[in-house]
């Protein structure tokens, strides 16, 4: 409930409380998901918590992210972060056929993912905050330094890669809770 006070003291992020787009839940997302089967998303992004922190299991597991899939809509995509955790992208791996690393997140979906550098480039210079550009001339030097970033597998790592560098990785389940335990293997 804290971010209702703190969004407000952000410019940056201040209107989304008022954009009609956006529904702000406080609750338990795995909570929350396994209550409303009947919403469907086109996105579902989850800044996780640590992956070695007690309860992460809940929102990391193979069960959790079956639930997630099953709420998207056709095309529907799941970003969430791993925190580094090879076995949470394991577990990615196994409940979604395609899979895209950006940085320490994954972008997963039922559909296959395209990393359009051109795309993502347009969508960056026509990006609007309350009808105002969020880059501008100045942020050029940082537009490149994210482009640049496009052709690093260190920060963009395809499906392919992705399943075959952890292949052998123990995928997370309710019952395992790898990311917690990861110290007793």
């Amino acid at each position: 409930p804290g971010y209702l006070d703190l969004i407000p003291l952000y410019p940056g992020v201040a209107s989304l409380l008022d954009n009609p787009k956006v529904e702000v839940v406080i609750d338990d997302g795995r909570r929350w998901i396994a209550r409303h089967p009947d919403r469907k998303f086109d996105l579902i992004v989850q800044n996780t918590t640590f992956h070695w922190l007690a309860h992460s299991t809940n929102l990391l597991s193979i069960e959790y992210l079956d639930m997630c899939r099953s709420r998207l809509r056709p095309g529907g995509m799941l970003m969430f972060n791993t925190t580094s955790s090879r076995h949470a992208m394991r577990t990615a791996l196994e409940a979604f056929p395609h899979c895209l690393r950006i940085g320490n997140n994954v972008l997963c979906s039922g559909e296959p993912l395209e990393f359009d550098v051109d795309r993502w480039q347009q969508a960056l210079i026509a990006f609007r905050i309350d009808g105002r550009p969020v880059l501008g001339a100045a942020d050029r030097p940082r537009l490149e330094e994210l482009l640049a970033r496009a052709n690093d597998i260190d920060w963009l790592e395809p499906d392919a890669s992705l399943r075959e560098r952890l292949a052998e990785v123990e995928v997370i389940t309710d019952d395992n809770m790898r990311c917690e335990w990861h110290w007793l293997r």
